[in-house]
């Protein structure tokens, strides 16, 4: 039984090897920078994805730092298909979560006791051009459509005579889409 269970994992090593050598699979690294242009103004944006391409597909993991209104780090899966014969024009999708960053609630709530926030859904999907500038080395520049949502929870302590006073909470859930301009860098 282990005999069977040996030859069939050699088996595996060798075809996996042998695949792998006709086919490259290459690790590349995306730096992007760029502006978010919504209802609430426009806002900065980086983002880091890593991951690897094989032929014309590319899957990776991102982190970024969205200024959007509050801010957030998302962190997210990106996959990319590139087109045509040079591999020049590309489709991306992003999806993944938010995690907010130290915030305060805004002038609209002008006194409160306490405030709390939470994550949630971060996408990003769009098209863009690769300009090849130096050996593995591109130009990226892409455009989009970007979805954001962040959960709020603030809390005012009414004005009482006898402590502990009662606390009015008040829960928030924001819904951003926006259109985001990005340029980076791929290597």
């Amino acid at each position: 039984m282990k005999l069977k269970w040996i030859c069939g994992f050699i088996a595996i090593v060798i075809f996996t090897n042998a695949n792998a050598q006709k086919q490259k699979i290459k690790f590349n690294s995306i730096n992007a920078g760029g502006i978010i242009i919504g209802q609430n103004g426009s806002y900065g944006l980086f983002q880091n994805v890593n991951g690897l391409m094989y032929q014309k597909w590319f899957a990776g993991i991102g982190a970024g730092y969205d200024y959007y209104y509050y801010t957030t780090i998302p962190l997210f899966i990106d996959a990319r298909r590139y087109l045509g014969k040079q591999n020049n024009g590309f489709l991306y999708a992003d999806l993944g979560y938010n995690i907010p960053w130290k915030n305060k609630p805004g002038k609209e709530i002008p006194s409160y006791s306490s405030y709390h926030f939470t994550g949630g859904v971060y996408s990003d999907i769009g098209a863009g051009y690769r300009i090849k500038f130096i050996k593995k080395t591109s130009l990226l520049i892409s455009g989009g459509y970007s979805y954001k949502n962040i959960h709020d929870k603030i809390g005012v302590t009414n004005p009482c005579l006898i402590a502990p006073c009662p606390q009015d909470i008040s829960n928030y859930n924001y819904d951003f889409s926006r259109i985001v301009l990005k340029a980076g860098i791929q290597f």
